[in-house]
């Protein structure tokens, strides 16, 4: 699937281990040298974070309020009555073949950069987790 996107930053969640114990394979993947990993201190092999770049990010900052700092996130902007958008369905009693979930992934833009959005999806059919791909498309 990566390979086929073939995105210019990867934000990868529930990494599930910290920098230590990301697999050779997601570490060697094509086209993507830059990588940032956060995980739950004290906590192993509970959540995380990954962030991939093609291109060096100017700065890295961990543990900012995104919204907060005036940050926009891409799909409501877009899709303001889109109902049943979710990125997370529990594991338990079928909750994702009856789309019934939570929306806890989100894309989020700086208002400077929301001019060049073109587009945000959330990509419920991917498999492979509780949580689903995002995707935002930005001309810039």
């Amino acid at each position: 699937w990566v390979q086929e996107e073939a995105p210019d930053v990867l934000c990868l969640q529930e990494t599930k281990c910290g920098v230590s114990a990301v697999p050779p394979e997601v570490r060697a993947l094509p086209g993507l040298p830059h990588q940032f990993w956060a995980s739950a201190e004290g906590r192993p092999g509970y959540s995380g974070v990954g962030l991939l770049a093609k291109t060096e990010p100017l700065e890295v900052t961990y543990g900012i309020g995104l919204l907060a700092a005036g940050f926009v996130d891409s799909f409501r902007h877009l899709y303001p009555e889109a109902r049943g958008a979710f990125t997370f369905w529990t594991y338990l009693g079928g909750a994702r073949a009856r789309n019934v979930g939570w929306r806890l992934d989100y894309a989020v833009v700086s208002r400077r950069l929301l001019g060049s959005l073109c587009d945000c999806k959330i990509r419920s059919a991917a498999a492979g987790s509780d949580h689903c791909p995002i995707t935002a498309l930005l001309a810039v």
